[in-house]
């Protein structure tokens, strides 16, 4: 019987944290209130914390599924080894863009706070995330001996601290950046941190 219920109340969980995701997908992390998440997952208010302590306990769990649906979404975009500085820029691109078509994540994600107390490790899968994939992306600056490890995590560190820049000011529009334009300025900051020193070997 405790298996049964603890199978049940697994069920409900995820299906709050899913109604949660949706609602922050749709119209944003402004949306979401308790109340109103608890309506749309069909059961009354007091039964979310049931289940949850609170609010931002549940949204860490909506939070993990959108960074495992962003795992998988980038494994398919791009299935191939990372063998080169075109394949890393493809990569960078993906994730870009991922934002880009969901700017609801992104400012969920940094423009939202959420209580680090309420976060709780059985609200996480153990889905591939994009950290996991982009240490393994920037492996292959290793091969040719030009990168040390510690130059290799900084020229990932540098790379995803400036795409998050470019998604800022594309998002919220305050500078007049367009999406194409930062494709372009990753580009260049690639080739400017790895290709030009690949060429002068």
């Amino acid at each position: 019987m405790s298996r049964d219920v603890n199978a049940k109340s697994d069920r409900v969980r995820l299906h709050f944290a899913q109604t949660g995701k949706d609602m922050i997908l749709q119209s944003g992390i402004e949306s979401v209130s308790a109340r109103k998440l608890a309506h749309l997952a069909g059961y009354a208010l007091g039964t979310i914390y049931n289940h949850f302590s609170s609010l931002d306990e549940l949204l860490w769990y909506s939070r993990s599924l959108m960074i495992e649906e962003m795992g998988y979404y980038l494994m398919t975009e791009n299935p191939g080894k990372i063998t080169g500085v075109d394949d890393l820029k493809k990569l960078l691109r993906s994730y870009m863009g991922y934002f880009l078509d969901n700017p609801h994540i992104y400012r969920f994600f940094y423009f939202h706070s959420l209580d680090k107390k309420e976060k709780r490790e059985r609200n996480f899968t153990e889905a591939p995330g994009f950290s996991d994939q982009r240490n393994i992306a920037f492996s292959f600056l290793s091969h040719d001996g030009l990168y040390s490890q510690s130059e290799i995590n900084q020229i990932g560190q540098i790379l995803i601290n400036s795409i998050q820049g470019l998604l800022t000011m594309v998002i919220t529009d305050n500078d007049g950046l367009k999406a194409e334009s930062a494709y372009r300025q990753l580009d260049k900051m690639i080739d400017f941190l790895i290709s030009d020193k690949r060429k002068r070997r």
